[in-house]
């Protein structure tokens, strides 16, 4: 199968996600009737049923989103085929399962969702790191992934950490 069938879930999978974020964060409105602020709010709060009227809209584009990047993150692992890689992929199928659990467990029930909110930025990180050193140390005659996308990999990193 070829690569680009993988981006085409990548990014249908961000789309999805991107889209059901900025939806619910336009549709917010606080406890207090507050609009939705990066600097004042978690990005979980979008997702509180009861509380803001597009919550469902983005617990829903977690779980949809998510399972979109499913394939291309097994994709990756194909195209590495190396240890690097497969660490990646294992990773960040830990990851995907982490935000799907997040659209599935909103913030009104708080014990799972920091759970599954703590699985998806521990393992996001983790992935990156893995994935940007299959990128690194990918044999140059079998090279799938252009060494300038680590410049993506880095801001990806401290987001995540």
């Amino acid at each position: 199968m070829s690569f680009d069938i993988y981006r085409f879930f990548c990014f249908a999978g961000l789309a999805v996600i991107g889209g059901g974020i900025l939806v619910s964060a336009l549709r917010f409105r606080g406890r207090e009737g507050e609009r939705y602020s990066l600097l004042n709010h978690f990005i979980s709060e979008l997702g509180e049923v009861g509380v803001t009227p597009g919550a469902r809209v983005f617990n829903l584009s977690l779980i949809l989103g998510g399972g979109l990047m499913l394939p291309y993150i097994v994709g990756l692992g194909i195209q590495f085929r190396s240890v690097l890689g497969w660490l990646g992929t294992a990773t960040g199928l830990t990851a995907t399962a982490g935000v799907i659990s997040v659209g599935i467990f909103p913030m009104n029930n708080l014990d799972p969702h920091v759970k599954a909110a703590q699985t998806y930025f521990r393992a996001g990180l983790v992935m990156v790191l893995l994935f940007g050193l299959a990128i690194i140390f990918q044999p140059a005659e079998r090279r799938c992934i252009p060494q300038a996308v680590n410049l993506l990999c880095l801001p990806a990193f401290a987001v995540y950490a």
